[in-house]
């Protein structure tokens, strides 16, 4: 007669060849006789597991552990069922929309076995539904820890990053799960998205490239590989693939915007601008709906016309240039702008008048958005109109600000280094980059900065003098007032490529502008110099994200431009002292 162990060992058996159906018969006849043996209810537990009766195998499990209660084996394996068993009963109570028992299963689940991979995966989804985001995060990172290859816990902890704002934790999870599960075109495009974000231009293209290989429709992947070729350099290829989506998507605003932005950043104004008029189909950048008629270039003469300010206050500042030419065609130029910037626009000449509510009503015959007034005059490189100053300071204002800087010494300038956080990508750099221009004998540092990046001040200020008038400065006249003043009385301006390059340029002061490496398409490639302003100079990144090398290029020409203007001083007359060489 065989004994408990044969017949257990048979059973056994049966559930290795995947028959446990017929092992569970054999061990419960095996329990009538041995029903105090603690190894036939693990193996009844186990196979009743192996079938997904997971409500009678936590039941045998916990016999078994009755039976022989130090076995550590059959404790695991009964917290691992009674895991299982909880975490089944959450998914039905979430499906049961009953969030909150789901929570209370999940916790359970994990109090039996802290390594319960599908709890903490479960409960991660449960806590992403209700927007506890860190928590889930934390759920999934235990997943991970557990298991790094579950492609689920990569993939929920990008979205979270996603929603989070946490593009390089986005990006590499992005990055993991392409190398854990099949590549789709989606997942390649929104690790191309992040990559953009990161400004990582070069990456970013490439993954666009891969999910139009895996799906060749899609028209948004397309149109951002036409971007970031740009945006890395690669100007052939991406008209190539710009004019293609513009093709495929011709009422498509965005992909006109692009390849206008394309061909103006290489001096093809003609082309550009017509393609850039797109923009003014998109409510982001065009002016609201007006009364009046959009100008197309008809007549002028005796008429009122509209000036329309859009997008930035830096292009604003750049193109409010045009009214003149309107007013010279007999034109009543009339501009429409945000309230802030009336008082720095007051002097501009060729502006008759100012509409600063958006609900006044003006009669007039025409509108044009400034932005617009290029195309309808035919603007290119060569008649860009580049006379300076167009926009002057309150000469009551300079003159204060003359005598505060009067007690300062040195060669005087002002700098400015960041931004807006929004849309910035990359143009702007830390304050510590201007230390080697601190560093050149005889320079005395101006803050221009407000606003985001002031906070940097301080530990700069402590190793590198510096001149602050603090959160005065724009306070009491008006927005950029008191800093067109200061400019004035400034021997340069160093700036990142912000409204304050335009403010330098349109007020005819000497001023350096930090660009990335591939600009804004106004800022053209290739040039130190700017048609736009003609007392502008352009120090160029010739590697993206590299400021170090710009600055010391910097100091390098400040250093010859403090030299040769001490000694212009010291012999000059004072109508030439002050002059900035290039």
């Amino acid at each position: 007669m065989a004994t408990f162990h044969e017949l257990l060992a048979e059973a056994q058996a049966l559930r290795a060849s995947g028959r446990s159906r017929e092992a569970e018969q054999r061990i419960r006849q095996l329990l009538v006789g041995h029903g105090d043996e603690p190894l036939a209810h693990l193996a009844l537990a186990q196979a009743l597991a192996e079938q997904d009766r997971l409500e009678e195998a936590v039941a045998s499990f916990q016999q078994a552990a009755q039976l022989d209660p130090a076995s550590i084996d059959i404790d695991t394996q009964l917290r691992r069922a009674a895991a299982a068993l909880e975490t089944r009963r959450g998914v039905a109570l979430v499906d049961a929309r009953r969030f909150d028992e789901a929570l209370a299963c999940y916790r359970r689940a994990l109090e039996a076995d802290p390594n319960c991979v599908a709890a903490y995966g479960n409960l991660g989804n449960l806590l992403g539904v209700q927007r506890r985001l860190d928590e889930a995060a934390t759920c999934f990172r235990r997943v991970i820890e557990l298991d790094p290859n579950m492609p689920h816990a990569h993939h929920a902890l990008a979205m979270i990053a996603d929603q989070q704002g946490q593009l390089e934790t986005a990006a590499a999870h992005y990055q993991r799960l392409l190398k854990l599960a099949p590549p789709t075109a989606e997942l390649q495009h929104r690790l191309g998205q992040r990559l953009a974000q990161l400004d990582r231009p070069a990456e970013a293209a490439e993954r666009f490239r891969r999910a139009l290989a895996l799906n060749p429709h899609a028209l948004t992947s397309q149109h951002n590989l036409g971007v970031m070729l740009a945006r890395s350099g690669q100007f052939d290829e991406a008209l190539a693939v710009q004019r293609q989506t513009a093709a495929r998507s011709p009422d498509d605003p965005e992909s006109h915007i692009a390849l206008g932005g394309t061909l103006l950043i290489l001096g093809r104004l003609a082309e550009g601008w017509p393609e850039y008029e797109w923009r003014t189909q998109l409510q982001i950048t065009a002016p609201p709906p007006l009364q009046w008629k959009l100008w197309q270039g008809e007549p002028l003469a005796g008429r009122t016309i509209v000036l329309c300010a859009e997008q930035a206050i830096g292009d604003v500042l750049q193109f409010v240039r045009f009214a003149p030419l309107l007013q010279a065609g007999g034109a009543r130029v009339i501009v429409r702008c945000a309230a802030l910037l009336q008082p720095i626009l007051s002097r501009t000449p060729g502006i008759d008048g100012w509409l600063t509510d958006p609900a006044a009503w003006y009669a007039a015959d025409f509108c044009v958005p400034m932005m617009s007034v290029p195309l309808r005059l035919g603007t290119t490189l060569a008649n860009i109109p580049a006379e300076v100053p167009y926009i002057l300071p309150d000469p009551v204002l300079v003159e204060a600000w003359r005598q505060k800087l009067a007690t300062h010494s040195g060669f005087k300038i002002g700098i400015v280094w960041q931004g807006s956080k929004i849309g910035d990508l990359g143009r702007s750099m830390s304050l510590a980059h201007f230390a080697p221009l601190a560093a050149v004998p005889g320079v005395c540092l101006v803050n221009l900065q407000k606003g985001h990046g002031v906070e940097q001040l301080p530990a700069f200020a402590a190793t590198h003098p510096i001149v602050d008038f603090g959160e005065t400065v724009d306070s009491t006249a008006g927005a950029f007032m008191d800093t067109a003043a200061i400019m004035r009385n400034l021997d340069l301006v160093i700036t990142a490529d912000t409204a304050t390059a335009h403010l330098a340029g349109a007020l005819g002061v000497n001023v350096w502008v930090a660009l990335r490496r591939v600009p804004e398409w106004r800022w053209l490639l290739d040039r130190d110099d700017s048609p736009w302003y003609p007392t502008m100079r352009l120090f160029r990144q010739t590697q993206l994200g590299q400021w170090d090398a710009v600055f010391q290029n910097m100091r390098a020409a400040l250093q010859r431009v403090v030299s040769a203007n001490a000694a212009s001083a010291s012999t000059a007359s004072p109508k030439t002292a002050g002059q900035v060489p290039r």
